[in-house]
């Protein structure tokens, strides 16, 4: 079996590698980042060789050969926990109704344009939860993403919950809530509108860039903006001492949900 040859070459490596660990003087938590690294690698490689070994069948069988013609081999990379698939498979074209199709994408379920794995799009909507998109983004070492991909990530989930990340409330005396909306094109092929609300305490400057202090992201693509604004207050109340907040500051770019809402 062919993931069993990858298995058989990769331990040896890792074998290796904790030798050397060993004798530098490593301990256990480098030598546990040093497994965990040849761990991932394994599987990515497994990964992709799944999909070429399934092309391969494709390519192969009597019923591909009788319907659907080759035109080219694609290569398309998918990101995941573990680190970058690149699998390469065949472009096929149907002799009869001349549609074209990657089949084996369509056997792994694997959507035509998207680039994220969908477990790590969990991983990094439930790390926004508790930290900025940026963070989230860079929170993989084996998988960083830009906090514009986390955006997406969101917005395409839907309704982001947030829990607050302790049960002491905090004092305040000002807080801000900022609201903007985006059009994105989803997998559907539909446009909808994301709506995106953030509360924060302040922007603070650091260097050349202004950063916003203990800032919670809320994002939604449903048209029931009142659920979206119920999260946010339950969640200001949750964290915060209300009666201590002098002034809360409530911006937008005068989209009706906010106005109507605010």
């Amino acid at each position: 079996m062919i993931v069993r040859e990858i298995y058989e070459k990769i331990i040896p490596e890792i074998e290796k590698k904790v030798a050397e660990g060993l004798s530098n003087g490593s301990g256990f938590s480098e030598l546990a980042a040093i497994v965990h690294e040849w761990v991932n690698k394994l599987g990515v490689r497994i990964l992709e060789q799944i999909a070429e070994d399934a092309d391969k069948a494709f390519k192969d069988s009597a019923e591909r050969k009788r319907h659907w013609q080759i035109v080219r081999k694609d290569t398309r990379g998918i990101l995941t926990a573990m680190g970058q698939v690149n699998i390469t498979r065949n472009y096929y074209r149907h002799k009869k109704t001349g549609e074209y199709s990657h089949l084996v994408d369509e056997v792994l379920k694997l959507p035509a344009y998207d680039r994220t794995d969908e477990g790590l799009k969990a991983d990094l909507i439930l790390k926004a939860s508790g930290m900025s998109y940026s963070k989230a983004g860079r929170s993989n070492s084996y998988a960083e993403v830009s906090r514009q991909t986390v955006m997406r990530c969101i917005r395409e989930a839907g309704t982001l919950v947030h829990v607050p990340e302790c049960s002491k409330k905090k004092s305040v005396p000002v807080l801000y809530v900022e609201a903007d909306e985006d059009h994105v094109a989803h997998q559907d092929g539909q446009n909808r509108q994301a709506k995106l609300v953030y509360v924060h305490e302040g922007a603070k400057r650091n260097g050349k860039r202004c950063e916003l202090q203990n800032v919670h992201y809320f994002a939604s693509t449903s048209t029931d903006t009142e659920s979206l604004w119920t999260e946010v207050l339950e969640y200001i109340d949750q964290t915060y001492e209300l009666d201590q907040i002098e002034r809360i500051y409530i911006a937008g770019d005068g989209a009706g949900w906010i106005k109507e809402n605010t």
